[in-house]
C-alpha cells in the first residue's frame, strides 16, 4: 500500500501512499463490514493484479488479514506488539494512514466475531461448507472434508493422525450441510437475530470500554514491573480485570456479528441462495460456535447426531 521514494532527493525511509493499493484496502475494509470473507477479498485483489509484499505471490486469506490489520496501514506505531502512538514520517508529519485506528479495531472485532479461534485451515483452498465448524464428539478435533468422487458421497471425517484424533466419527457432507443450512436460515429468521442485524453500522457500546480496561491492565503490569506492586497482589488484581475485558470484548463481538449478518436481514432464504460459498461460511461462522458430531449408532443419516452450538 506504500512505496519507497527513491528519487527526487527524498529522505531515507520516506514513503508515499500507492493510491491504487490504498483504494483496494479501503474496499477490502468495506467488504469486511458488509460480511464478505477474507477469501473473497483475496480473490478480488488477485483479479485486480495487486501485488503482495512478495511481489509475485498471490493474495491469500491470511495475507489479507495481515494487510487489513497492519498498524502501519492505520498510521499506528507499535513496540513489542503494543500500540504506543501515532506513526510519523521523517519530516515529523503524521503518516498518511489508509484506515483510521477505529476502522482497524472494528475490522479486528468483525473478524474475531466471525472466525474466533478457528483452525488455520479454516481458509483452506477447497473447504467444505462446515470446515472448521464441525468437530468430533468423542475427541473434540475438527473433522476433515473428504472428497471421494464417483458414487460415494463426500464426508466430514475424524482423521487418525497419530495424535489425539480418535478416527471414530464420520458424517455425510451433503446431508449435514443441508441440515445446518436450514437451521441457520431458521436462526436468521428469528426475531432476536433480526434485531441484531438491524443494529447501526457503528457498534453501540454496552458496558465498559475494552480499551480502558486494557489500559488498567497495562498500568498494573507497569507498577509490578517497577516493583511498586508485589507479584502476588498483581496476580490477584489482574484476574478480575481480565474477566471484565473478556466480557467487554464479547459484547463488541456480538455487535459486529450482527453487522456482518446485515445482508441477510430481509429474506434469509433468498440471500442464502444467492450467496457464494465463502459468504455462506462467513455467515455460519458468525452464528455457530461448533457442531459436535456423535458416533453413528446405525446405518443412514441421523440428524440427531449433530449438536449445533449457537453463539449467544
Amino acid at each position: 500500500a506504500y512505496k519507497l521514494l527513491r528519487t527526487h532527493g527524498a529522505a531515507r525511509g520516506w514513503w508515499e501512499q500507492d493510491p491504487v493499493e490504498a483504494a483496494a484496502i479501503r474496499k477490502g475494509a468495506d467488504m469486511v463490514f458488509d460480511g464478505a470473507s477474507l477469501v473473497g477479498i483475496a480473490r478480488l485483489w488477485n483479479d485486480q493484479g495487486l501485488l503482495t509484499s512478495g511481489a509475485s505471490n498471490p493474495w491469500t486469506a491470511s495475507k489479507v488479514r495481515r494487510a487489513l490489520l497492519s498498524p502501519i496501514v492505520a498510521g499506528l506505531r507499535t513496540h513489542k506488539g503494543e500500540t504506543v502512538g501515532p506513526l510519523t514520517l521523517p519530516s515529523g508529519d503524521l503518516w498518511p494512514a489508509i484506515l483510521t485506528a477505529d476502522e482497524r479495531s472494528r475490522i479486528a472485532r468483525a473478524l474475531r466475531s466471525r472466525y474466533g479461534n478457528k483452525p488455520l485451515r479454516w481458509h483452506s483452498p477447497n473447504p467444505g461448507l462446515l470446515s472448521g465448524l464441525v468437530t468430533c464428539g468423542p475427541c473434540g478435533h475438527t473433522l476433515t472434508p473428504r472428497r471421494y468422487g464417483g458414487k460415494r458421497a463426500d464426508a466430514y471425517t475424524c482423521q487418525v493422525d497419530g495424535g489425539g484424533r480418535c478416527g471414530g466419527v464420520g458424517v455425510t457432507m451433503p446431508r449435514l450441510d443441508d441440515l445446518v443450512a436450514k437451521a441457520a436460515i431458521r436462526r436468521l429468521s428469528s426475531a432476536a437475530v433480526k434485531r441484531s442485524m438491524r443494529k447501526p453500522k457503528v457498534p453501540r457500546r454496552h458496558g465498559p470500554d475494552p480499551a480502558a480496561i486494557q489500559s488498567e491492565l497495562d498500568a498494573l503490569a507497569e507498577a509490578a514491573g517497577r516493583g511498586d506492586l508485589p507479584v502476588r497482589e498483581y496476580l490477584i488484581a489482574r484476574r478480575p480485570l481480565q474477566e471484565r475485558l473478556a466480557v467487554a470484548r464479547a459484547a463488541e463481538d456480538a455487535d459486529e456479528s450482527g453487522v456482518a449478518l446485515g445482508p441477510f436481514a430481509g429474506d434469509p432464504a433468498k440471500a442464502w441462495e444467492a450467496a457464494d460459498l465463502e459468504r455462506r461460511r462467513a455467515v455460519l461462522a458468525a452464528l455457530i460456535d461448533t457442531i459436535k458430531i456423535a458416533p453413528a449408532s446405525g446405518t443412514g443419516f441421523n440428524p440427531d447426531r449433530a449438536d449445533i452450538v449457537w453463539k449467544a
